[in-house]
């Protein structure tokens, strides 16, 4: 059971070995900048990257569509 204000999802498994491997490979110094401390902090910093990026992909076709 996650803790308070977490979910849990489920990810196919190659999903899941993209994140670890990617994480793995991270420096030290990257991980430090980030604050990134563990794995799942890691997947939830990637997946709000992406969504920031999707967000602004959907402001711009908004605004060409205008």
């Amino acid at each position: 059971m996650p803790k308070k204000g977490f979910k849990t999802i489920t990810v196919r498994e190659e999903i899941y070995d993209w994140f670890k491997k990617q994480y793995e490979n991270l420096p030290a110094e990257y991980k430090a900048r980030h604050g990134l401390t563990s794995f799942s902090g890691f997947c939830s910093y990637m997946l709000a990257k992406m969504i920031e990026q999707e967000k602004k992909h959907t402001r711009e076709r908004k605004a060409h569509e205008a």
